[in-house]
């Protein structure tokens, strides 16, 4: 009885939560859990970083978490666009990838270095 009243408290609590922000614990791993195991010592202080800077981030009441907006990290500088899309439309149909570069590096054809990051909206 107990845990059904616990359970309805969460669901209650998320279907309040517009800014979405029990989306912000989503591929999250913590060190000392399975997930962890084989992860590097630096991607592991990558990820503590970046959960903290989200974290930041999300105390401003301005800021939210998008439902189908994922940040994609550590992609190779190679990376376009269109392998981005072409990985992701296995989880769904791609509504839009954008993958964030440095102008000032760019190459003769105007495009700029990759910073290995980017953005994909997915349906």
């Amino acid at each position: 009885m107990v845990k059904a009243y616990l359970s309805l408290v969460i669901l209650q609590k998320i279907l309040k939560d517009t800014r979405n922000l029990h989306l912000a614990m989503e591929g999250v791993i913590k060190d000392g859990t399975s997930a962890a195991e084989g992860v590097s010592k630096t991607d592991m202080m990558k990820r503590k970083l970046a959960f903290k800077a989200k974290k930041k981030k999300l105390k401003n009441v301005n800021h939210f978490v998008s439902r189908d907006r994922l940040c994609i990290r550590n992609m190779p500088a190679k990376f376009g666009e269109s392998e981005l899309k072409k990985l992701m439309a296995k989880y769904g149909h791609v509504r839009q990838v954008k993958i964030m570069r440095d102008i000032q590096h760019a190459n003769s054809d105007g495009i700029g270095k990759s910073k290995g990051y980017g953005f994909c909206s997915v349906l």
